[in-house]
């Protein structure tokens, strides 16, 4: 009962309440766990960091040390070489025997410069200048009392130097220098002294205000000198340091030192060090407060934003179960926000249940309805609609199929298309290729040639595929459409087509906005044009010479008038020509203007003869020719000389009637003002005579052509054509016989290019076991020193005779793949030409890799295509072996081979580029000829592309063509 009640308190209390406790307990125990985890680590951090400090300062406290003490010998021989310091040595002064008593001055002497670099540094106690036997001469004492004697010592040694030395129980730092001469002789000695106290440079700079740099005895560890004496005087013990100070040090830096060794001492008090301690975790304390405060904050205010989120999905979900349901909404007071959504969520459960339910039964009832209608459209559909399952068991067969197929329903339901099909043979890659098909794309269309029982049909059908809900394709759906009459009507049309292209005359269709859109062979040869040549030249309009008449052409046909007469046209290339246009317009079924059709007939050759027919009668006398004019009523007015053979088989003369055949062929002439052309037979000559009218006069002019040649000529092709007639009669014998010839020539040609391959593919193997061989032979001669020299044992053996084994199994591999590729396919297949040309490339590569010729392929995609593999081989393997003569031949200066394969509109298509040079023109279209080569004598057949090209084109559909390009030849292989 207790645990209801404080169950029933803790949902009365708002999420918001609740939340903000918990996110205040969240961000104390974040607090206190960072606290913990992170003092100790800030500690030791802190520890490691200030150790590293001192450190640091210890080492450039001595680094500074050091310097200085190298500062004052730098500046000791800069004072050794001064000038004054020189010429003191040469003066008589010096050079005196010495007296009993050292020379002191308490002064700076005239031997030290005035201006020297010393003057920066501290001051030097004592220098000792001493002559060439090491007696001291003079001492320059800056202290005030007395120059130790022990200094006076130093000048023993001859070399230069720097120590620190221990003099009256004082450290000195000392740096001595030698003079000589140009000849090397020792002229004299100088020494500096400088005591090491607080004032030394060194100690006192370059420290920060906390840390402390000193300076002790090692074994009396008392200090002699610090950055701050008035802090830590000198005399101080290290031991009595080590209370206050954090303490770090080491040795000077590597010197000599007579008599006393000094260690630097790095110092921080630890109150300091405490204190700055301190103030770091305090900081961090804050910051980790900070922290813990932003998470409750933040918490505080996703708890908020959720709550209200979670209000905000109570009442939509309520207003939801009201709109969609009609439920009554539940009422709530204040409490747990989660605890009324979930209240409300599962009264919304409750709601869809009893609506999933009314939807079922509607959708069952929708459906069955749908299935009424489908089935109503699936029979009532003019197309012919069959599905099947993935393993095309017929599922669904309606009537059009049936009466179309020959089928009724119930004889191909819960069968296989394949055990339907007992008509033709179906294969079964055709299967498998719709399968792959309707995979990638989900559609297969392809046209087929059925036999029903009303004769054939041709079928347009398209395979879909059926997927369930997860993607996974389940079966077909076939549907045929009945497009006979459209494939004879496209026949037609093809007739049509190719009788227009077929027309001498030039036949060419624009539509209505004057844009050309249709020309025959006939119109292409005369204009020079393609059909998009002509529309970015202007249109049919720029072919006219005269704009003038092309407007009244275009303008007369498009108000419905057809349009006839000569013009004058211009070509491509600017050849101007003589036509007969007759231009009418393309009307459709309701007698609308749809376009413009135009015929021309080239009538340049006839302008021609009636330009010379007229340029002969302006000069009838002078013309070789017969030229005659006579009267309408057939009296002849006028014949010039050459006319004689004619009057003479007529019997007039000029003034006279012409027999009365002519007569009528005249008076024919003048009424239908057209030209007449007839042939007369006179005096062992035949003449062609041409009456023409003159309208103005209503005579007629007759023009006589001697034909007597070209009549001689037609006789003889009369008798040719008999010839032919005769030897057709008994041509399909001779056709027989030929075909079998041609048959044995072509298995021959075949026997011989795999013998050719055959022998290119020996050449091919001893490279591909070039390299095996010699490895196995090296592996023998192994064995034997392993033998020699005790190495070989059971696992060595072992070892070899796996590795050899090896080498021999790839041998015998590639055995097998030259045999088989020399095995003929007996019925087509579907294969991967990429495969194919790999494999192929690898019969090769061995020998083009000896000839340093590199092969490049180019894939980006690959599709299976049908027909024979090893044909397909085969071919490709014979230009390859050519462009690799060729190379050998041309010898370039980087040898390649590119081999490229793409698809284009459902076919593959292998090109094979060779840089060995380009190839004449007259030489390109003869390559695939039987026995046609381009190598030397004895060195090629001449079949091999030929054989390719047979292999390509005839056994498998496709295409072999080959281009000369600017480096070499391409190959193309279309399938």
């Amino acid at each position: 009962m207790r645990v209801d009640r404080l169950k029933r308190i803790a949902e009365s209390i708002p999420l918001t309440y609740k939340m903000a406790v918990i996110s205040v307990m969240v961000g104390m125990a974040v607090w206190w766990v960072f606290d913990y985890l992170h003092s100790s680590r800030q500690k030791r951090m802190f520890e490691a960091f200030m150790t590293e400090r001192l450190l640091l300062q210890d080492r450039q406290a001595r680094t500074r040390f050091d310097n200085h003490v190298a500062e004052y010998h730098e500046a000791l021989k800069i004072a050794v070489s001064h000038k004054s310091f020189l010429a003191y040595l040469t003066t008589p002064a010096f050079a005196k025997p010495p007296s009993p008593r050292t020379l002191e001055h308490n002064k700076l002497p005239v031997w030290l410069p005035a201006a020297s670099p010393i003057r920066n540094l501290a001051p030097i106690t004592y220098a000792v200048l001493t002559n060439s036997s090491g007696t001291a001469r003079e001492i320059y004492n800056n202290s005030q009392g007395p120059v130790p004697q022990a200094l006076l010592s130093l000048h023993e040694t001859n070399a230069s130097q720097r120590l620190i030395a221990n003099i009256d129980n004082k450290p000195f730092i000392i740096v001595s220098e030698s003079i000589r001469s140009p000849k090397g002789t020792k002229l004299a000695h100088l020494v500096f002294a400088v005591p090491i106290n607080s004032d030394f440079p060194g100690v006192l700079e370059g420290n920060p205000s906390d840390i402390v740099t000193a300076l002790a005895t090692a074994d009396s560890q008392l200090l002699i000198a610090s950055s701050r004496p008035g802090e830590i005087p000198p005399g101080v013990s290290t031991k009595e340091l080590e209370k206050n100070y954090i303490m770090t040090g080491g040795p000077l830096p590597d010197r000599e030192q007579s008599g006393l060794t000094l260690r630097f001492l790095t110092l921080m008090s630890k109150k300091e060090y405490e204190g700055l301690g301190a103030s770091l975790r305090h900081k961090d304390r804050i910051q980790r407060a900070a922290t813990a405060l932003a998470i409750i904050i933040c918490l505080t205010f996703i708890t908020v934003r959720i709550t209200r989120k979670i209000s905000k999905m109570t009442l939509e979900i309520a207003s939801a179960c009201e709109k969609k349901f009609g439920a009554k909404p539940m009422t709530h007071g204040r409490g747990d926000e989660l605890k009324i959504l979930e209240e409300q969520f599962h009264n919304f459960i409750y709601e869809i249940g009893g609506a999933r339910e009314l939807l079922k039964e509607q959708a069952e009832m929708m459906l069955r309805e749908k299935t009424v209608y489908l089935d109503n459209i699936l029979h009532s559909s003019p197309l012919a609609i069959a599905a099947t399952d993935i393993n095309f068991v017929i599922k669904y067969y309606n009537p059009v199929a049936a009466r179309l197929f020959g089928y009724t329903a119930d004889e191909v339901i819960g069968k296989t298309v394949m055990e339907i099909h007992t008509k033709e043979k179906v294969e079964h890659s055709r299967f498998e290729k719709a399968i792959e098909i309707v995979k990638r794309e989900n559609l297969y269309i392809y046209n087929v040639k059925v036999r029903t029982d009303e004769g054939f049909r041709f079928l347009e059908s398209r395979v879909s595929g059926i997927w369930d809900k997860s993607g996974e394709l389940v079966g077909f759906v076939l549907m045929s459409n009945d497009i006979t009459e459209r494939h004879l009507a496209e026949n037609e049309l093809m007739k049509i087509r190719y009788a227009i292209d077929s027309s001498s005359d030039a036949v060419a269709m624009a539509d209505l906005d004057k844009r050309h859109i249709f020309q025959n062979r006939a119109f292409s040869d005369l204009f020079e044009y393609t059909v998009e040549e002509l529309n970015a030249a202007g249109g049919p309009e720029s072919t006219f010479k005269s704009p003038e008449v092309a407007a009244e052409v275009f303008t007369s046909v498009l108000q419905g008038h057809p349009w006839t007469g000569e013009c004058d046209m211009v070509a491509k290339t600017g050849r101007v020509f003589s036509t007969r246009l007759r231009a009418d317009a393309i009307k459709d079924s309701h007698g609308k203007i749809v376009g413009l059709l135009g015929v021309f007939t080239d009538i340049t050759e006839q302008k021609r003869i009636e330009d010379n027919i007229k340029s002969v009668a302006r000069f009838p006398a002078e013309n070789p020719s017969p030229v005659l004019r006579v009267s309408k009523s057939g009296t002849l007015i006028y014949a010039n000389a050459a006319s004689s053979p004619i009057l003479k088989l007529w019997g007039c003369r000029e003034g006279e009637p012409l027999p009365e055949g002519w007569r009528n062929m005249v008076s024919d002439v003048l009424s239908r003002q057209v030209t007449r052309e007839i042939d007369v037979e006179c005096d062992g000559r035949v003449f062609s005579v041409i009456l023409t009218p003159l309208g103005s006069s209503n005579d007629v002019n007759l023009y006589g052509r001697d034909i007597t040649g070209r009549v001689q000529i037609e006789k003889e092709l009369r008798q040719k054509q008999a010839e032919l007639a005769e030897f057709n009669r008994t041509l399909e014998d001779r056709v027989a016989e030929e075909v079998i010839k041609n048959i044995e020539q072509g298995q021959m040609m075949i026997i011989q290019s795999r013998q050719a391959a055959m022998g290119e593919m020996i050449g091919n193997i001893a490279h591909q076991w070039r390299q095996p061989l010699n490895t196995l032979g090296l592996m023998i001669q192994d064995l034997r020193h392993a033998q020699k020299y005790g190495e070989l044992d059971e696992t060595y053996l072992a070892k070899s005779v796996e590795e050899g084994m090896g080498l021999v199994k790839l041998m015998s591999q590639t055995i097998d793949d030259f045999r088989n590729f020399f095995t003929p396919n007996k019925e087509k297949e579907l294969f991967s030409p990429l495969r194919n040309i790999r494999k192929t490339i690898s019969f090769v590569e061995a020998s083009f890799r000896n000839h340093n010729i590199a092969v490049n392929l180019d894939a980006a995609h690959d599709e299976d295509i049908e027909g024979f593999p090893n044909e397909y081989s085969q071919a490709l393997l014979t230009i390859l072996n050519n462009a690799k003569d060729a190379l050998l031949e041309q010898k370039p200066q980087a040898p390649r081979i590119d081999i490229r394969l793409i698809f284009e509109n459902g076919r593959s298509v292998v090109t094979v580029f060779d840089n060995a040079g380009g190839i004449k023109e007259g030489i390109i279209d003869k390559i695939f000829d039987p026995y046609f080569t381009t190598k030397e004598q004895g060195k090629g057949t001449g079949i091999g592309l030929y054989i390719a090209k047979t292999i390509i084109e005839k056994n498998m559909g496709g295409r072999l063509s080959a281009r000369a390009l600017k480096d070499g030849i391409e190959f193309r292989i279309e399938v």
